[in-house]
């Protein structure tokens, strides 16, 4: 009996012990982690974040389930605003300490620079300085305990893809722009130079810079790629869309490509740059419409607007439009994803989000997907550039997240500030002094997204009286019905 009732005791032990761990497990992995820190630093692009470590005060890399990729390492971070990137600053007591990582702590410009440029995905510039006079200064150091320090550009090095392919000095250097494999220079006499991925100077001069310079001569076009200075849209042109910006020219009904090719014709008077595959056409009425590479028509030239910011049309799967004084979305079958309720100048767009304030000062959001959000906010917090979901506040003070099907991903909690990337892959707020809370989430499922569904105009039950910009009073001003909120 006595060997039965041990043998009892262990299995219990065993299936406690089992429990424990699974709960273990499941307390550090709930979708979210609680580390003892002194800041995180969230990125817009990547699910990777910055943060501050308790015990060095330094800077490292963590995944967003709290795996280390960089250890504590750096004095200073920042997050890039356009690129998955971060700025840094080394722990040393020199002026010339800054550089830029990548997402997983990779160095892509090493930290001994007074200021780094980020141009592009692929062009950085580093600077270098020389002590001066306070009349000749652009920057200033303020030491501790000691006068300030002044400072000018001695010279700066010139980064492609991490890699360091030469440098100007002081005279050269003025200010740089990037386009694709090419990056623009301007002299500090204002003259401008191309120069491409190996840093080898284009024979193309001039005060004025495009990328592309055309000539007009009996009749005809000739247009000139400034990154080379070689024919552009000719016959034998070898350039590639990754290598430019505008690698279509719409003129005069016709869409010519880089090889000299007519591509397709079109009825659109004026075509914008094609971004991701589409472009934005307008006809003499200013009535807009989209079309693809293909010359395809995606959206008809019915709207007075289009588009907000997008680096990519219908990338997120909407774009948003006017059409008749109204603001609404459409999807690239042209499908209305979000009805035309509130006037536009009402309406606040942010790239897959919109807002308007109602009169009773709450927020109401319109989400590029589905359509109108049942919810009303105290305020709403949304994020330019295609982001996938928005901080909310409810009455109390609360916070939450919601994503853009209308999903609860945070919930309301009391906290005044969740910080989030545009994927909605991760997500951040201190919940006391020293304490983060640090969410993780899967990426966004285009598959997720439902068909579009009918959505109707607020109108009065009675009547039909239909309420100016979408809101709804208390009561119906033409019959005096009370409105249901």
């Amino acid at each position: 009996m006595k060997r039965f009732i041990a043998w009892i005791l262990v299995l219990l032990m065993v299936f406690a012990v089992a429990t424990a761990s699974a709960a273990d497990k499941k307390k550090k992995d709930p979708g979210y982690i609680d580390l003892k820190l002194r800041g995180v630093v969230i990125n817009r692009h990547t699910a990777y974040i910055g943060y501050q470590d308790w015990d060095t005060s330094l800077y490292g890399i963590m995944t967003n389930k709290g795996k280390v990729v960089l250890e504590p390492t750096y004095y200073r971070m920042s997050a890039v605003y356009d690129y998955p990137m971060f700025t840094v600053e080394a722990n040393v007591n020199d002026p010339q300490r800054e550089g830029v990582i990548d997402k997983k702590g990779e160095v892509i410009v090493p930290a001994e620079y007074m200021d780094v440029k980020v141009l592009s995905d692929r062009w950085m510039i580093g600077i270098k300085v020389e002590e001066c006079k306070a009349e000749d200064k652009e920057y200033t150091v303020n030491y501790i305990d000691a006068d300030p320090v002044f400072y000018r550009l001695s010279s700066v090095d010139v980064y492609y893809k991490g890699k360091k392919v030469g440098d100007f000095s002081r005279a050269q250097y003025d200010s740089a722009s990037a386009w694709g494999d090419y990056i623009k220079i301007t002299a500090r006499d204002k003259t401008q130079s191309v120069y491409n991925k190996k840093l080898k100077k284009s024979a193309f001069k001039g005060d004025y810079i495009s990328e592309y310079d055309s000539s007009y001569y009996k009749g005809k076009y000739t247009y000139t790629h400034t990154g080379t200075n070689k024919p552009a849209f000719t016959e034998g042109c070898t350039l590639k869309k990754e290598n430019v910006n505008k690698y279509i020219l719409y003129n005069k009904g016709e869409a010519i490509g880089l090889d000299g090719t007519v591509l397709f014709k079109s009825d659109f008077e004026y075509l914008d740059e094609f971004r991701g595959g589409y472009a934005v056409g307008r006809m003499n009425d200013n009535k807009r419409g989209v079309i693809n590479e293909a010359g395809e028509v995606i959206i008809p030239a019915e709207y007075d607007q289009i588009g907000n910011t997008e680096k990519k049309p219908f990338e997120y799967g909407c774009i948003s439009v006017v059409k008749d004084g109204k603001f609404g979305f459409v999807n690239d079958k042209n499908q209305v994803t979000c009805a035309f309720i509130y006037g536009k100048d009402s309406v606040q767009n942010y790239t897959t989000f919109a807002k308007v304030k109602n009169p009773d000062g709450t927020v109401t959001v319109m989400s590029g997907l589905i359509g109108v959000l049942p919810d009303t906010y105290k305020s709403a917090d949304i994020m330019g550039g295609g982001a996938r979901c928005f901080e909310a506040e409810d009455a109390d003070g609360k916070a939450a997240l919601i994503d853009i099907l209308g999903n609860v991903m945070i919930p309301w909690t009391e906290t005044y500030n969740i910080s989030y990337n545009l994927l909605g892959t991760v997500a951040a707020y201190q919940l006391e002094y020293g304490t983060y809370r640090i969410y993780h989430f899967d990426a966004f499922d285009p598959k997720t997204i439902p068909e579009p569904t009918e959505q109707t105009v607020p109108t009065c039950p009675k009547c039909g009286y239909v309420f100016p910009d979408g809101h709804v009073t208390n009561y119906c001003p033409d019959c005096g019905t009370k409105q249901k909120k």
